[in-house]
């Protein structure tokens, strides 16, 4: 008995912070999520939603519940697939689609024999899997019914709504840590990823306006955008402002509204006027220049690099530098979700950071 005693005080059980900082957190938010799914799936999508963001926030006791809460979460939407099944099977799926994502996660799966990092290609592919299906086969159909696609709408744009909110907040408590280097990021632990938030879901907010009047609805457009512009100007991201105005019009056009779908370009004519002749300085510590507009569609250009360069955000030399990984395995690859790795690699062969 005392030496069956001493082998199991000797395995390695996690400790008490462990689990506390670990196991806790996500089967928390794990139930927590599998409770609201069981009312709808997707306000428990859009739960998820909140802990995706939380885990790429610079706000470290946010970034660390998040981090192991989203698989909490994940896998209970995932789970709750299981009580839908009458109404995935009403909704009729497109099968084909459903084949060509097995397809994938079959050959992302096999790759794991070849990948230069088994365990990372093993992992990305379990939890992207678990995410397609969670989507595809839960989320999808129950956007079948009107109240669920409002439902999912509004959800996203209260996320949008509360980032935005405490990232402002965030930044007037503690502008060094909201705004380095006179770019906004709020929450986020980068500034494009609170600006590309902003750009995509500006169709779901301007949904939230059908049905008013034309006057009103071009006046609350009009408004949203220039509050939108303003705050992607001010977190500096190209792809943020490409995104906006691609969402912004491929969503008035698509609509019949080709009248309306001026708004937005009217609102970044007006930002762009007033950000030429006033160049903000977020933080009172900051030395680094307000990229405006005009210079942002160019990009910025570090020492040594070309105007093609910059244009492009250094992926030309991104493209150069991969050539020859490329020409190592043409058709086999290195495995499923190792890119970042890989570009880590050519990030110290170049001497600087790729994003």
């Amino acid at each position: 008995r005392d030496r069956g005693i001493r082998r199991l005080t000797a395995l390695p059980w996690p400790s008490v912070h462990v689990l506390l900082h670990t196991v806790l957190p996500g089967v928390l938010c794990g139930l927590v999520v599998l409770a609201i799914a069981w009312r709808s799936q997707t306000t428990a999508f859009v739960a998820m939603l909140f802990l995706l963001v939380g885990a790429n926030s610079n706000i470290r006791w946010i970034q660390d519940v998040s981090l192991t809460g989203r698989w909490g979460a994940l896998s209970a939407v995932a789970f709750s697939v299981v009580w839908t099944l009458p109404l995935r099977w009403r909704a009729r799926p497109q099968r084909g689609l459903g084949a060509v994502l097995a397809a994938f996660l079959v050959y992302a799966l096999v790759s794991t024999a070849w990948s230069s990092s088994p365990h990372w290609t093993l992992m990305r592919t379990v939890s992207f899997g678990v995410l397609l299906w969670a989507v595809f086969a839960g989320v999808r159909p129950a956007l079948t019914e009107p109240t669920e696609s409002r439902r999912l709408a509004r959800g996203i744009v209260v996320l949008l709504v509360a980032v935005v909110a405490a990232s402002m907040a965030y930044w007037l408590v503690d502008p060094a840590a909201a705004a380095p280097a006179n770019q906004l990021r709020g929450v986020f632990l980068n500034p494009a990823y609170l600006a590309l938030l902003i750009g995509l879901t500006y169709p779901l907010v301007l949904a939230q306006f059908d049905g008013l009047p034309r006057r009103g609805y071009v006046a609350l457009s009009l408004a949203t955008a220039i509050a939108s512009i303003v705050v992607i100007t001010l977190c500096q991201s190209r792809a943020g402002l490409a995104a906006f105005v691609l969402a912004a019009l491929a969503y008035e056009i698509s609509r019949g509204g080709v009248l309306r779908a001026v708004v937005p370009l009217v609102a970044v004519g007006l930002c762009a006027a007033m950000f030429h002749y006033w160049h903000p300085s977020l933080t009172s510590a900051s030395r680094a220049p307000f990229v405006s507009p005009a210079n942002l569609v160019v990009g910025p250009r570090a020492p040594g690099q070309s105007k093609i360069s910059a244009l492009l955000s250094g992926r030309d030399e991104v493209w150069g530098a991969t050539t020859d990984l490329i020409g190592r395995r043409p058709l086999a690859g290195y495995g499923f979700g190792t890119g970042d790795k890989l570009l880590k690699e050519v990030a110290e062969r170049l001497g600087r950071c790729l994003r």
